[in-house]
């Protein structure tokens, strides 16, 4: 292995390790929420990193309002 595969790879674990650590915190943060949270995803194209944001906001019980941005796909 060299160095800058070894470094790469550990870069990317330091990251993947702080990802989830964000994503624990927020879904913990979100489970003590009784209030309705407002969220705007403004898209421009892209359809389906539209998509995969709204599935993993609704089992968060957060809605999403779409605004679209003169996008040019469906």
């Amino acid at each position: 292995m060299t160095f800058k595969s070894w470094l790469f790879g550990t870069v990317y674990d330091v990251r993947a390790r702080r990802n989830r650590d964000v994503g624990q915190r927020v879904r913990a943060a979100l489970a003590h929420l009784t209030d309705e949270i407002t969220c705007f995803i403004v898209c421009y194209n892209h359809t389906s990193h539209v998509e995969r944001m709204v599935t993993q906001l609704n089992p968060m019980g957060i809605n999403p309002t779409i605004l679209d941005n003169a996008s040019t796909c469906a």
